[in-house]
C-alpha cells in the first residue's frame, strides 16, 4: 500500500497560497494539506479500481462470444488449405509417430520390403528373402558399422561390449572382435563409419 501511495501524484501546495486564500495558521495548513492529499489518493484508487473491473468484465465475457462457434471433433485432423484429392495419384505417410502410433506389423512390412528391394535391385542372394523379422533383436542405442557390417554395442568409453557385437545374427567372440577391429576400442577415425540406431525408425533397418 505504501508503494502505491508513493507512486500516486501529489498536488504541491505552498504555505503562502494557503495563508492568503484560507487565512489559517501553520497547524491548520498541515491538516488541510493532508486532507487534500488523501482526497487525491482516494480518487486515484477509485479510478484504478474502475479500470480493473472494466477489464475483468470484458475478460469474463469472452467465453460467451465463443459459444456460437461450432465444436470441433477432438479426434479429427484439420488442414489450413483446400486440396483436391482427385488430383492426387500417390498417397504416402510420414513415418514419425506424430499422428499415429504404429503396430509391430509395420516394422515387419518395412523389413520385408527392404529384403525385396535388396534382392531385386542390388542382386542380393535369393536366400535373403527367407529371413524373418525378429522384433526382440534390435534395441535403441546400438551402432551399425557400414564398412564391416557389424552391429555393435559400445560402452561409455567407446569400447565394444564383449557380448554386444553381431555379424548378421551371428554373435562374435572376443577373438573374432579383435581379428576384425584389432582392438575392442573404436577410435575417432572409425566413428564416421558408424550409424547410430537411436529411435523407433531404426528397428527394422
Amino acid at each position: 500500500m505504501s508503494r502505491l501511495l508513493s507512486s500516486l501524484p501529489r498536488r504541491a501546495l505552498s504555505s503562502t497560497q494557503l495563508r492568503s486564500d484560507v487565512g489559517c495558521s501553520s497547524r491548520a495548513y498541515g491538516v488541510i494539506a493532508q486532507s487534500v492529499q488523501a482526497s487525491d489518493i482516494q480518487d486515484d484508487i477509485a479510478k484504478i479500481r474502475r479500470d480493473f473491473l472494466a477489464v475483468k468484465e470484458n475478460f469474463v465475457r469472452i467465453p460467451d462470444a465463443l459459444k456460437g462457434i461450432p465444436k470441433m471433433n477432438p479426434l479429427g485432423i484439420y488442414v489450413n488449405k483446400n486440396l483436391r484429392l482427385d488430383n492426387i495419384q500417390v498417397y504416402g505417410f510420414d513415418y514419425d509417430y506424430t499422428l499415429a502410433h504404429y503396430s509391430p506389423n509395420l516394422q515387419t512390412l518395412i523389413y520385408d520390403l527392404a529384403k525385396e528391394y535388396m534382392v531385386n535391385e542390388f542382386k542380393y542372394p535369393q536366400s535373403c528373402l527367407e529371413f524373418k523379422y525378429d522384433p526382440t533383436f534390435p534395441i535403441r542405442g546400438l551402432y551399425y558399422d557400414k564398412l564391416k557390417g557389424c552391429l555393435l554395442k559400445l560402452d561409455f568409453f567407446g569400447s565394444i561390449e564383449p557380448d554386444g557385437c553381431y555379424f548378421g545374427r551371428h554373435k562374435l567372440s572376443r577373438k573374432e572382435i579383435v581379428e576384425i577391429y584389432g582392438t575392442r576400442h573404436i577410435g575417432r577415425d572409425q566413428l564416421w563409419g558408424l550409424v547410430g540406431l537411436m529411435d523407433f525408425f531404426c528397428f527394422s533397418e
